[in-house]
């Protein structure tokens, strides 16, 4: 028996594509419907980003343009990042930023370059271990100017200020002023130099001071007298020679014969500002405020002229100078000056600044050598440096990190003091 196929019925196929078709529009409804939320979740996350992160979590760009330690500081303001830009890597104020690459205390400053120093020459105050010390912890006097020490004694001591002079009280471990031998009035303050002097074997029994509103001050039993002389100028600086002291005064150098207690009628053809001297062996050196050096050699008569060189600086003041005790008296075998500038260094025939960084740069205040040669300068703020004997005012080396607005320098015996205009009393061993 043979079976014909079954055929559907034509309605029960119409029934079935119509629930075929019912089926595939609402799995596409549902398709589309999940990507309509899809993209309008996103659209709304990207466009209001407020309600993701929160009010509190947004970063501000008025914070970094607003703050005054930003825009004040010429480093900070040249940073983009400081001035809101979104990329730091594609702005060019990133790479020619003149504070990244053109400053040479960045990347010029050979720190390892100087001249190396053979065991021979070398600094005893840079090749071995040392450190400042504070001479008057907790007894600072402010507005110190100048210092004198007593090589025999230094619990004798002695302090110039802007309010006048001090002694070094040791019992009561503080600095004490020095009164007038008439009255209980301390010496006129500004006194700018200090030099002890006394017999051999007894100590520093005399003190001599330079103050700027009264002329030359002689102390006494820790008393002061007045050593006044008729139209003497303020007096800055005091060097000795023999018995003769001279004062360095605004207007040239005057000469006190300490043996007779009267001013010389002397001429020294000094008429310029002199700010300090230094003594080496016979010969004097007077720093001249705008000109240069003034030298002095020993005669019979004490009045040999005052020779004279000049300084080559342009614009820079003179504040202090040292010198060997060789060579003529224009021409001496070298010198070192200390000037507004920085330091510059004469080498027996003409004036050189420093060849090799680092170097005492800025606004030097004061000199001092000691017994062996060594040359010290002190920078306003800058530290303390050191030259020696072989490379004098060539080659330079900072001793430790004592950055305090130092306003002298003193060498006695084995120490160098530095004196800080408010900051106190600081010493180096030398040896």
């Amino acid at each position: 028996m043979i079976m014909k196929p079954r055929h559907a019925h034509p309605k029960v196929e119409v029934r079935r594509l119509g629930w075929l078709m019912v089926l595939l529009s609402m799995a596409l409804l549902w398709l589309m419907t999940g990507l309509v939320v899809d993209s309008a979740a996103a659209q709304q996350q990207q466009a209001t980003p407020v309600f993701v992160h929160g009010p509190a979590e947004l970063p501000t760009t008025s914070t970094d343009t607003a703050t005054p330690t930003d825009t004040a500081t010429p480093t900070d303001t040249a940073t983009p990042t400081d001035t809101a830009t979104p990329t730091d890597t594609a702005t060019p104020t990133d790479t020619a930023t003149p504070t990244d690459t053109a400053t040479p205390t960045d990347t010029a400053t050979p720190t390892a370059t100087p001249k190396p120093l053979a065991e021979s020459v070398a600094l005893p105050v840079v090749m071995r271990p040392g450190e400042w010390s504070q001479l008057d912890a907790g007894a600072e006097q402010e507005g110190a100017l100048s210092l004198a020490i007593c090589p025999t004694d230094p619990d004798i001591r002695y302090l110039g200020a802007l309010d006048g002079l001090y002694h070094w009280s040791v019992a009561n471990s503080k600095w004490e002023p020095v009164l007038q031998t008439q009255g209980a009035d301390p010496v006129p303050g500004n006194v700018r130099d200090v030099r002890l002097r006394g017999q051999v074997g007894e100590g520093c029994d005399e003190v001599y001071a330079a103050a700027l509103e009264n002329g030359l001050w002689r102390v006494r039993a820790k008393t002061a007298t007045p050593l006044h002389r008729p139209n003497t100028s303020p007096v800055r600086s005091l060097a000795f020679r023999d018995n003769f002291l001279f004062a360095g005064t605004d207007e040239g150098i005057r000469v006190y014969n300490v043996n007779n207690d009267q001013w010389q009628d002397i001429d020294t053809g000094v008429t310029n500002l002199i700010t300090r001297q230094s003594e080496t062996g016979t010969r004097i050196f007077a720093a001249a405020w705008t000109v240069g050096i003034r030298v002095n050699d020993v005669c019979e008569t004490n009045n040999c002229a005052w020779e004279e060189v000049l300084l080559p600086t342009d614009n820079a003041f003179v504040r202090d100078v040292v010198g060997s005790a060789g060579g003529a008296p224009d021409k001496p075998d070298w010198m070192v000056a200390a000037t507004s500038a920085g330091v510059v260094h004469w080498d027996g025939q003409a004036w050189e600044i420093p060849t090799f960084p680092p170097q005492p740069a800025g606004n030097v205040f004061a000199l001092a050598q000691s017994s062996d040669g060594i040359v010290f300068a002190a920078v306003g703020g800058g530290g303390i440096w050191a030259s020696n004997a072989n490379n004098r005012g060539d080659v330079w080396y900072e001793i430790g990190q004592l950055h305090r607005p130092v306003i002298d320098l003193v060498v006695v015996d084995d120490w160098l003091y530095a004196t800080s205009t408010n900051e106190g009393i600081w010493r180096w061993p030398l040896r």
